[in-house]
């Protein structure tokens, strides 16, 4: 399990990434790649309403900074093959955003 950590340069990964495996969503989506909110409630992910707070659009390589890793829903195991959904805070189009593990690569 490989962590980022706050300084990093990411890009944003999307590909078939706009559903994990387990058919949940990771952003919200759009025509031209996804939506990244302000908060990613990890009290109720996965559920129908775990997005809030402001929308920044993004593509496919765009890059981000990351600010701090805010941790893993409740409702997902701990264990460390489950590291693509750790929830990271990234800056990203002058907006703070939050992001998927599975959604983010090292730049």
């Amino acid at each position: 399990m490989k962590l980022f950590y706050p300084g990093d340069l990411v890009t944003i990964r999307i590909g078939c990434l706009k559903y994990t495996p387990d058919g949940w969503a990771t952003a919200g989506r759009n025509d031209e790649g996804l939506i990244l909110f302000e908060i990613i409630n990890l009290n109720s992910y996965p559920s129908f309403n775990d997005f809030f707070g402001g929308t920044t659009k993004v593509k496919e390589g765009d890059i981000a900074t990351v600010i701090k890793r805010i941790g893993r829903p409740f409702k997902i195991t701990s264990d460390t093959s489950w590291f693509e959904y750790d929830i990271y805070e990234i800056f990203i189009k002058k907006s703070i955003r939050q992001a998927f593990k599975a959604n983010l690569s090292r730049f």
